[in-house]
């Protein structure tokens, strides 16, 4: 015969039979549930750490690039600096061909030649020609020679040493004062004489850009 004890016995074994149960599927979920956070934050983790990754990357690619951009500077100005000297160490050997060039036999037709184109380009006036102080005899008798019937009209001065030869003419008002100076012209073309200085150079394989 069943007692009341034997009842209660077996219904406290159903109910926590059926609360184990509830349990277990509890945990079963509660596990999966977890599975799932674990596995998403572990997504999340691997794309922040790409993320990372790859701004890290791009950061060492900008500095590496500043870097090459630094030194392209660098060089570039390096060259700059010596196609200047390059070009003034040539400026100077120009300056002493022309001084050499004044020595010359044909330096004086040369001058000759230079004065009376500008004489004739700005016509009967009264001028006053600049010349080197060896040379304003001659041209004082060139001058003389050529120009008889207006010699009053001409004024011979000396023009400064530095410029090394050629002449500079000055009308009587002063108006205008035109440089025909050997220096002066050679310091006029310097842009020219190094575009060909360089293009020769680098044609020939001694410098580069």
């Amino acid at each position: 015969m069943i007692t009341v004890e034997d009842k209660l016995d077996i219904f406290r074994k159903v109910v926590y039979k059926e609360e184990e149960n509830k349990f277990q599927i509890a945990l079963d979920e509660l596990k999966k549930e977890n599975e799932s956070l674990l596995e998403q934050k572990k997504k999340e983790l691997e794309a922040q750490r790409d993320e990372i990754i790859k701004r890290k990357l791009a950061m060492a690619e900008r500095e590496i690039n500043e870097k090459i951009s630094e030194e392209k500077t660098k060089v570039k100005e390096q060259v700059l600096k010596m196609r200047e000297e390059i070009l003034q160490d040539f400026i100077q050997s120009l300056y002493l061909k022309a001084s050499a060039f004044t020595k010359t036999s044909e330096y004086g037709q040369y001058l000759f030649d230079k004065v009376d184109k500008a004489i004739l380009e700005f016509g009967d006036m009264y001028f006053t020609i600049y010349v080197r102080e060896s040379d304003k005899e001659i041209v004082k008798k060139h001058l003389e020679d050529t120009y008889s019937n207006r010699f009053d009209k001409f004024n011979i001065e000396t023009m400064p040493s530095n410029l090394i030869g050629g002449f500079l003419i000055e009308d009587k008002e002063k108006t205008f004062l035109v440089d025909y100076s050997l220096k002066t012209l050679i310091d006029d073309n310097e842009y020219e004489i190094g575009n060909k200085l360089f293009s020769l150079l680098e044609g020939a394989g001694d410098i580069n850009e």
